[in-house]
């Protein structure tokens, strides 16, 4: 309890301080910041994620130097030092390389048998589960642009996780996840409250933070866990990417470039024209509604995580309900 009530107490005297002293703002002047709020929000959420992490992993010291790596990255895109996307995707390759390498952490079984063999190839699997880390981190970049959205959907995968067991891997004490989630709870509490943003630094951290947790969980559980019931943990921030790089090379955009056209955009800017409050509240109120829809399918496949059948039942469901709702706000709001 102390040491959750000394992180409380962290977080809101750097939060304030970085504000007073506008080092982190939100607003630098990119086109696809007019979306977000101009006033003084700092990026400070890659700051506090990376204090939990180093309170739960303060003995790992290899797991901390690429998280203290993923995060700096993110920090000089924050900071403007780093304006080049390309140049970041370049060095995300060279940390999350070195990342897989390390710690063995490679996606061993697709229960597809062709897929299999050719994971089983030295230079495939490395290529296969960087591409895989690298979708999960810009994926969560992507979706990290409503208040909470971002913390609350891993939020929302932690506790499944939890509740079926695959935590445990990590030997977490009660009371370091106990802090986690608390700390988490209260992350998300002042984010939907726009009093800091996670930044490319929050977002690249956590996605990274994540995809250790699962593909690690699932090579130790994969006779009790089907891959696909891991893809559908991950379907959003994912097919998110996924679906960006198709729609911006359908129009001669650069695939790693940010821009307004995200799903969770176009949902924000419809409800804005059908309910009248406050900016704020309507960016907090719309990342409630998409991740309502991620409860269910995420909780309900929850029941059945070594069923394929279910698994793919559910993620084909999801991503048609994207693609669906997608084409009907672009069309709607064109």
């Amino acid at each position: 309890m102390i040491k959750i009530v000394i992180y409380f107490f962290t977080v809101l005297l750097l939060n304030f301080l970085i504000k007073k002293l506008n080092f982190l703002p939100n607003f630098i002047g990119h086109k696809h910041q007019l979306f977000i709020s101009k006033k003084n929000v700092p990026l400070t959420g890659g700051i506090f994620i990376l204090i939990i992490f180093f309170v739960l992993f303060f003995k790992n010291l290899y797991l901390l130097f690429f998280f203290t790596s993923i995060f700096l990255i993110g920090f000089c895109g924050d900071k403007n030092y780093l304006i080049s996307p390309s140049k970041r995707l370049i060095l995300q390759i060279i940390i999350v390389l070195l990342f897989v390498h390390h710690f063995d952490l490679f996606i061993v079984s697709s229960r597809i048998e062709t897929l299999d063999l050719i994971l089983n190839n030295f230079y495939f699997k490395y290529i296969f589960s960087v591409f895989c880390i690298l979708i999960l981190i810009n994926g969560s970049n992507f979706i990290d642009g409503l208040n909470g959205l971002l913390i609350s959907y891993f939020l929302i995968i932690l506790f499944v996780i939890y509740k079926i067991g695959l935590i445990d891997l990590f030997n977490f004490s009660h009371d370091n996840l106990i802090f986690l989630f608390i700390c988490l709870i209260f992350l998300l509490l002042l984010n939907y409250f726009s009093l800091f943003f996670l930044g490319d630094s929050g977002s690249y951290l956590i996605g990274l933070f994540i995809a250790y947790i699962l593909i690690a969980s699932f090579n130790y559980y994969q006779l009790v866990v089907t891959p696909y019931f891991i893809i559908l943990l991950l379907w959003y921030p994912c097919f998110e990417n996924l679906f960006s790089i198709i729609r911006k090379n359908k129009i001669g955009f650069s695939p790693i470039a940010p821009d307004n056209k995200h799903l969770h955009q176009l949902i924000y800017i419809y409800l804005k024209t059908k309910i009248n409050i406050g900016k704020n509240y309507l960016n907090s109120l719309t990342s409630i509604f998409i991740n309502i829809f991620n409860i269910l399918i995420i909780y309900s496949a929850s029941f059945q995580p070594n069923h394929t059948m279910y698994q793919i039942f559910h993620l084909i469901f999801a991503v048609a309900t994207y693609v669906i709702l997608y084409l009907f706000l672009a069309k709607k709001l064109n």
